[in-house]
């Protein structure tokens, strides 16, 4: 098979995050239209408790920072040039964007610091953890590595998410007696760092192909309850050839005729 090309994601902008996940994440739009093209580095959350509070140290300014109600009942104690003082510094970090949990009301001063920044700020109803969660789930798998491979996927009996879990190879019928066709053997093909059971399939006319890769999806699928049919099989052949009379060796007995009869010329 021909080398494959993983494609990776270094950021994904926050207009596409917003694009792709307002709907499932609950998202509103609180402050202006800006900063849309600002760029999402990691795919995680980040909460900025103790930046808030002017520690800096551990801050991590490449991901989305979330406000819970934590973060906004410690600002709303600040006398008001402090509070707008503490979020100018964490905006001066540059950073993606900032989501609001619990549709709790930011606050015009501080929206007015997040546009003049050109940072974007959303709204959401959701509880903070459960929008933590959800959310890096959505861009852990925006940031997933991609392949992309010539194929047709089939799902057999499948049921919830689907993974890979076998491929089937189809080659020439003229490749007959390269192919393993006891299943002793089980090949591997790689895709993304993982190994996934290959198996080969020689095609050529005549031959069923849907069912012999329905037959060799069944395989795996007992293989994977642990039933191993080829195995089974070869047990059965070694038992009855071991059952099996030794031939005599020698010359053969003369039988005598029965009384009254002639032995034959």
């Amino acid at each position: 098979m021909p080398p494959q090309r993983v494609k990776t994601v270094a950021s994904i902008s926050v207009g596409e995050f917003f694009k792709n996940h307002a709907d499932k994440l609950n998202l509103a739009l609180l402050g202006q239209e800006v900063g849309f093209d600002r760029p999402i580095s990691e795919p995680a959350m980040n909460r900025p408790g103790l930046a808030l509070a002017g520690f800096f140290s551990y801050f991590a300014p490449k991901r989305v920072q979330v406000l819970g109600n934590s973060e906004l009942s410690y600002l709303k104690k600040l006398p008001d040039a402090l509070r707008s003082d503490r979020f100018r510094r964490m905006c001066d970090r540059d950073i993606p964007c900032i989501v609001v949990a619990r549709s709790a009301d930011l606050g015009d001063d501080l929206l007015h610091v997040a546009n003049h920044h050109g940072i974007p700020v959303f709204g959401t109803s959701m509880v903070t953890m459960n929008f933590l969660n959800a959310a890096t789930i959505r861009l852990e798998h925006d940031f997933a590595p991609s392949v992309t491979v010539h194929g047709c996927m089939v799902d057999m009996r499948g049921i919830g998410i689907k993974h890979l879990d076998l491929v089937v190879l189809l080659r020439p019928g003229a490749d007959l007696n390269e192919v393993d066709r006891c299943g002793m053997q089980q090949d591997t093909y790689e895709i993304l760092g993982q190994h996934v059971v290959q198996v080969e399939v020689p095609v050529g006319p005549g031959r069923d192909t849907a069912r012999m890769v329905t037959i060799a999806a069944l395989d795996q699928q007992l293989r994977s309850l642990g039933y191993n049919m080829a195995d089974e099989f070869n047990e059965r052949l070694i038992s009855h050839m071991s059952s099996e009379k030794p031939m005599q060796s020698g010359p053969h007995p003369v039988r005598r005729p029965p009384p009254g009869q002639d032995s034959p010329p």
